[in-house]
């Protein structure tokens, strides 16, 4: 994995590798009085968007026993889940859309990358083709697309 530029974050709500995300609520650090930003999933091209989630490592499991039967596993119970959110250089994403090599990339309702329109933010842009549910690389740059002046003048 190539990271040019990325944080760690609390995540609120599911979280998903190679997944859009946007800020979240404000919450209290785990350590002093410090108040922290979250991050959860995008879910429109509407979202000021931060970047995409590096693969997370998987979840600690424990086994639980069951009567007459085979274990059963469960998460174990610990801190809240980090993420690793790039903002910018080389990432993967997973697809919600068909989109071609040069296509900015913005999020749908799953925080999967589609291909942006005008006016939608974006989180950068597609590096090769790919269809909804594959994986691609992806330049994160995020910005927003203009829309044309005649769209543009017709909503003043």
């Amino acid at each position: 994995m190539n990271v040019d530029l990325g944080n760690v974050y609390v995540a609120s709500g599911p979280v998903e590798s190679f997944t859009i995300m946007k800020f979240g609520a404000k919450t209290k650090a785990d350590v002093g009085d410090q108040i922290v930003s979250t991050v959860t999933r995008a879910a429109s091209a509407a979202d000021a968007l931060i970047g995409i989630t590096a693969k997370l490592p998987p979840e600690r499991m424990r086994a639980v026993p069951v009567d007459g039967g085979p274990d059963t596993f469960e998460p174990l119970p610990g801190p809240r889940k980090r993420v690793e959110v790039i903002h910018a250089g080389l990432a993967s994403v997973l697809l919600g859309g068909a989109v071609v090599n040069g296509d900015f990339i913005t999020s749908d309702a799953q925080g999967r990358g589609v291909r942006a329109v005008a006016g939608d933010r974006y989180v950068g842009f597609a590096l090769e083709d790919g269809v909804a549910g594959a994986g691609i690389e992806v330049l994160v740059q995020i910005g927003q697309l203009v829309a044309p002046p005649a769209l543009a003048r017709a909503a003043k």
